[in-house]
């Protein structure tokens, strides 16, 4: 799962749509938008996608090699300085949001 904050997510939709972009559900979670190899929403991908492979946090290190370390407190002030992540990637996928419909669904009824 990519969290992202709200301002992120509305900019990563709104690409997807102005790009007839189809988010692909993977069955071992990575991004959907992350197809073929390549980012497809890379010139709008959120913070934490553009801090992978450059924090010294395990998680973000790239597997390919590319690491390119930023001092850990210029990362923490920037996921700071970014705001609260309420949302994440996987929302854009189709499932998902009929997933959520039908949950809404069946709590007002």
């Amino acid at each position: 799962m990519v969290p992202v904050t709200q301002t992120e997510f509305r900019r990563v939709e709104r690409f997807v749509a102005e790009n007839n972009i189809v988010p692909v559900e993977h069955d071992d979670g990575t991004c959907p938008l992350y197809q073929n190899g390549t980012c497809t929403v890379y010139p709008v991908r959120p913070l934490i996608c553009r801090l992978f492979g450059h924090s010294a946090d395990p998680l973000m290190t790239c597997p390919r090699g590319y690491n390119v370390n930023i001092p850990e407190r210029e990362v923490v002030r920037m996921l700071w300085s970014n705001g609260r992540t309420t949302r994440v990637l996987h929302e854009l996928l189709p499932q998902w949001r009929a997933k959520k419909l039908t949950e809404k669904a069946g709590h007002e009824g």
